[in-house]
């Protein structure tokens, strides 16, 4: 097959990348019957990176033959052809070298953080475009994979894949119940994730990341089911300072209360208008500043790599390459703003886009 190149980075930064498998002891994992089991997360970082003398380049998704061996070993054929569909990201290869070492520039020695959480039946992997972006940018994003949420292969527990947490239940309250015991997982993953990166941060046992991870600049991100992260995190972890959400709005809790922290939503423009109505609704309880951002000609998927990686299966009215650059723009608008203090307009950096406009709903 021929190779697929994701966008290259636009940053003055070289990117890395190194995953880490953490197990939480303090957490049962209620997703199964097994009263032993913990809660476990994968992070994998994208780091500002010095240059290296032979660089070794990351696979784009290296857990794939264990992927598409699990979705074989279901044996139908739903699971039978998407492990077919997987077979495109042998071909994809992206910026981030192996094992690097963070680039120590004099203007940032310590790099504000962004963590990402990916969507359901969604892999980590499928966010590295942005990741990287981001890294080149001065950033350290750390994108995670959540179990019984995406989709990844565990350490522990082999290939995860997302279970029905009843978010879809007839009665409403159960589905609202439902809702909120997933979203207090996923608030937990965040806390864990944190917690580790100031590990990190302050004794890296390889020496990489000590000291250079900027714990008190941190901003959350997700995309689809990743919005409830960001809602249920935004509203309970004072320690962030900036919201991100692609394409989705958030849980009903904080829906109907606001967040006490400046949120980007970057959405498709062809949302009905009772759903606009309704995100708008809950930018404006907000307490601080809030955006409604669309990108026209998007699909639900564009806010990630796949239409890129895989254009006959997520296909869009706008070239997948261009939608990136528009997103990553805005994004980064956004995090300058409020990660490192910089008087960038969002609403500036949209009219750079024709596809892009950007509303500001709270001042």
């Amino acid at each position: 097959d021929s190779l697929v190149a994701l966008p290259e980075p636009t940053g003055p930064h070289l990117v890395g990348t190194v995953a880490y498998h953490w197990v939480d002891d303090d957490r049962a994992e209620t997703a199964t019957p097994e009263p032993g089991d913990r809660r476990q997360l994968i992070a994998q970082l994208w780091v500002p990176a010095a240059p290296a003398p032979v660089p070794v380049y990351a696979e784009y998704l290296p857990e794939l033959p264990a992927m598409r061996g699990a979705l074989l070993a279901i044996g139908d054929s739903l699971h039978r052809r998407v492990a077919g569909d997987l077979a495109v990201h042998a071909a994809v290869r992206g910026h981030a070298v192996v094992d690097p070492v963070v680039d120590e520039a004099a203007d940032a020695p310590r790099y504000p953080v962004v963590v990402f959480s990916p969507g359901g039946f969604m892999s980590r992997h499928w966010h590295t475009a942005l990741m990287e972006e981001l890294a080149s940018h001065g950033y350290v994003a750390v994108s995670l994979s959540h179990p019984y949420v995406g989709w990844d292969v565990f350490p522990a527990g082999g290939f995860l894949k997302s279970i029905d947490w009843g978010l879809d239940a007839d009665d409403p309250a159960e589905a609202r119940a439902a809702e909120d015991r997933m979203a207090d997982v996923l608030a937990g993953d965040i806390r864990l994730a944190l917690a580790r990166l100031a590990d990190l941060d302050a004794a890296d046992p390889d020496g990489r990341l000590t000291g250079r991870l900027d714990i008190e600049r941190v901003a959350v991100a997700g995309h689809s089911r990743g919005g409830a992260t960001v809602a249920r995190t935004c509203a309970t972890i004072p320690a962030l300072d900036a919201c991100v959400t692609f394409d989705n709005i958030g849980t009903k809790r904080e829906i109907e209360s606001g967040l006490p922290r400046p949120q980007l939503v970057v959405r498709r423009a062809d949302w009905d208008e009772g759903r606009v109505e309704r995100l708008r609704g809950f930018l404006a309880r907000n307490a601080v500043e809030s955006w409604d951002a669309t990108l026209a000609g998007a699909s639900h998927f564009s806010f990630s790599d796949l239409p890129i990686v895989d254009p006959a299966h997520y296909s869009s009215e706008i070239d997948p390459r261009r939608a990136h650059r528009v997103v990553a723009d805005l994004v980064l608008a956004f995090l300058d703003r409020h990660l490192k203090g910089r008087p960038v307009s969002l609403a500036e950096a949209a009219t750079r886009w024709p596809e892009a406009t950007a509303v500001r709903v709270i001042e």
